[in-house]
């Protein structure tokens, strides 16, 4: 049930629908540093079910620096367990628990039993067996760590489904081109000829598009044509703005008029499936025959019965939302009414190809709180926006990840004040840390090794790392793509958490983990970078 009084605010932005997913999601984060407690404060706000971490370091003095949910008592004692006593406390709703264990070493099988695994500053050796596995049994993984005053987070899934993406700038479905029965009788009985002032800088735009565009098409002889370019557009423009009236005083200000002008690019458009609701069709689970037990879930179960409908009906399900438009109540009643009752009737035979498939195919009674009628009919309201995304597993960016980074670098400017390198330096900077790693077991900058020794080595490992693409020209420009400023940087950081830009970058990587448990907004694709010292940030899939 959801809390509507504690989560107002966050159901005015995902709905109800949105808000029982975040508190139907469970956890788990791999270790308990700053950048940890940080990403789930802002994931146990909006009410998650449940976290758990996972980490065997134990509360030293430096960490009351850099996490904000220790205390001076904790020093000596697990730190995955302080940072859940305090991290509780901000919602008692939630449940918190933790395992003392280092994460590399965790059993792979017990992370199925989340909905999002987020890993913290784990090197890429410790964590690429338990992408792996996450990446096959289609859990999805943020991999997300900072060092200084950079960081970035990459995003590991097999398949991600977008049952909203809340397009900012939506085109209207108001179906102009194939009219709904009940609007045109609607619209004859508007004859702006015959109509009072007043009620004609009332009339529903769209009536004013419906008669405008019956105009064009007698001008040109066509009683089934429909504007396709700028310039037949631009026709009807100018015959719809010629039927504005001068009010008493002669002034020409009709806004329903202004209105229809303004409306048309997003108004006068076939009617046709949005080419990423297409992409949705074309996978195959949108196809009934292949559902079962193992692999279904509410959206592909209402994929596959949107799918059915459109092969029915040739189009997607009516939306019944009506745009703002000057008119007087009773038109404005008349015409909403409408299209959410045809929206209503078509959302009901969505209702009842789901049903068909859950029961029929499926064989279970999976999901059973998102296939409702009013929850189908969310899902037809939000039709044209579903998409779904297919990501890579880190392993897959092994071999040709560092060139596909390196191609894409901008030279750095460091001539400039402040000086700025491209974002992705500090990517290829990680990776040479990861190799550090994997030779020493510790990070650039740390055990009091004299900054000197640790930074010649890192610069040695860059160079492998570019030296292994084999393209000669990136070999060449080596120095000039990763300069010894930015690897000085990286070892005067020492694998550092600063709060500040821990809270920052917990901030950012909640909101991806958000978008994955709603399934609404798009998720960055797939890797995002953020350096701190130019306020730049930049993205790229690997």
């Amino acid at each position: 049930m959801v809390d509507t009084a504690r989560y107002d605010r966050q159901i005015r932005l995902w709905g109800e629908e949105g808000q029982t997913s975040i508190q139907s999601t469970s956890v788990c984060v791999l270790g308990s540093s700053g950048l940890s407690t940080e990403i789930l404060k802002n994931l146990i706000l909006p009410g998650i079910k449940s976290f758990h971490i996972i980490d065997d370091a134990v509360v030293d003095i430096t960490d009351l620096g850099n996490n904000f949910f220790l205390e001076m008592d904790d020093v000596g004692k697990p730190r995955a367990e302080a940072v859940v006593r305090l991290l509780s406390e901000l919602n008692p709703s939630v449940k918190g628990s933790f395992s003392k264990q280092n994460p590399a070493l965790v059993e792979k099988k017990d992370l199925l039993n989340y909905s999002i695994v987020i890993s913290t500053c784990l090197p890429t050796s410790h964590l690429l067996p338990i992408a792996d596995f996450l990446f096959d049994s289609g859990v999805p993984l943020i991999n997300a760590r900072i060092c200084g005053l950079f960081g970035y987070f990459r995003l590991s899934f097999n398949t991600h489904s977008v049952y909203n993406a809340h397009v900012e700038y939506p085109m209207h479905d108001l179906r102009l081109d194939q009219p709904l029965p009940e609007v045109l009788k609607l619209n004859a009985a508007n004859d702006l000829t015959k109509m009072s002032y007043t009620d004609h800088s009332h009339t529903p735009y769209l009536y004013l598009l419906l008669q405008a565009l019956d105009a064009w098409r007698e001008k040109t002889g066509d009683g089934n044509a429909f504007p396709k370019t700028y310039a037949e557009r631009k026709q009807i423009v100018a015959i719809l703005m010629d039927w504005q009236r001068p009010d008493e005083k002669g002034i020409i200000d009709e806004q329903n008029f202004i209105e229809a002008k303004e409306a048309i690019p997003r108004a006068l458009f076939p009617t046709k499936i949005p080419a990423n609701v297409l992409t949705v069709f074309e996978h195959p689970l949108s196809n009934p025959e292949n559902l079962d037990e193992n692999n279904a879930n509410w959206f592909w179960i209402l994929a596959g019965a949107l799918k059915l409908f459109v092969d029915q009906n040739g189009v997607l399900p009516l939306s019944g939302q009506l745009p703002d438009m000057t008119s007087d109540s009773k038109r404005y009643a008349e015409l909403l009414n409408v299209y959410r009752n045809a929206a209503l009737e078509d959302a009901n035979s969505v209702y009842e190809f789901a049903l068909f498939i859950k029961k029929t195919v499926v064989g279970s009674d999976i999901d059973s709180h998102f296939i409702t009628p009013h929850a189908v009919q969310q899902f037809c309201k939000n039709a044209a926006f579903i998409s779904v995304q297919t990501g890579t597993n880190l392993k897959d960016e092994e071999a040709a990840g560092i060139e596909k980074i390196l191609s894409v670098i901008e030279d750095p400017q460091l001539t400039e004040i402040p000086r700025r390198v491209d974002p992705l330096v500090w990517l290829v900077l990680s990776k040479a840390g990861d190799s550090f790693y994997a030779g020493k077991n510790r990070f650039p900058g740390t055990n009091g090794v004299p900054r000197a020794i640790d930074r010649d080595d890192l610069a040695k490992r860059v160079s492998q790392l570019i030296a292994a693409t084999g393209n000669d020209d990136l070999i060449k420009r080596a120095s000039e793509l990763v300069p010894q400023e930015a690897i000085n940087e990286m070892v005067r950081y020492g694998a550092s958490e600063p709060p500040a830009f821990s809270a920052v970058m917990g901030g950012i990587v909640a909101q991806e983990a958000i978008k994955l448990a709603t399934h609404q907004y798009l998720p960055v694709d797939n890797t995002f970078v953020l350096d701190a010292h130019s306020q730049n940030g930049k993205t790229i899939r690997l």
